[in-house]
Order: structure tokens, then sequence, then C-alpha cells
């Protein structure tokens, strides 16, 4: 997380977390993954690989563990 933080110019901050919380949500909606799939039938294109896992990976991470202020004092934790 710190590293996307940095990649994007924001501090890894609870807020920063509650922004991309709904963003991960809203790309794991398994009609965008079918359209996806859809498309690819339409166009000839090879089937995209299912994001669905690694999205909710990272919901369920981002909601167990959010920052708090006792993370950003314990250097190299993310």
């Amino acid at each position: 997380m710190t590293d996307y933080a940095h990649g994007i110019g924001h501090p890894d901050d609870l807020a920063l977390r509650q922004r991309l919380l709904p963003l991960l949500e809203t790309a794991n909606d398994p009609r965008r993954q079918r359209y996806l799939e859809l498309l690819a039938v339409i166009n000839a294109w090879p089937p995209p690989d299912d994001p669905a896992p690694a999205f909710t990976w990272f919901t369920q991470a981002l909601r167990t563990r959010p920052r708090s202020a006792s993370d950003a004092a314990a250097p190299g934790r993310t």
C-alpha cells in the first residue's frame, strides 16, 4: 500500500484507503467481468483473466486492517 500511495503522490493514510475501497468494490462487480468476456467473444480476443480474486482479497484486507496512526509509527508495515 505504501508503494501505491507513493506512486500516486498521496500519503498512505486512512483517507486514501477509504477512497480506494469503493473503487475496488465497483471494479469487482461480476457484470464488469462478464462484459469483458463478451467483448472478447465479439472481437475474437482471448478470454480475459478474472481479477475478482485479487479485488476480493484487496477489499477484505482494506476492511480488516485500515491504516491507523499507530501503523504510521511502525516502519516497514503496510
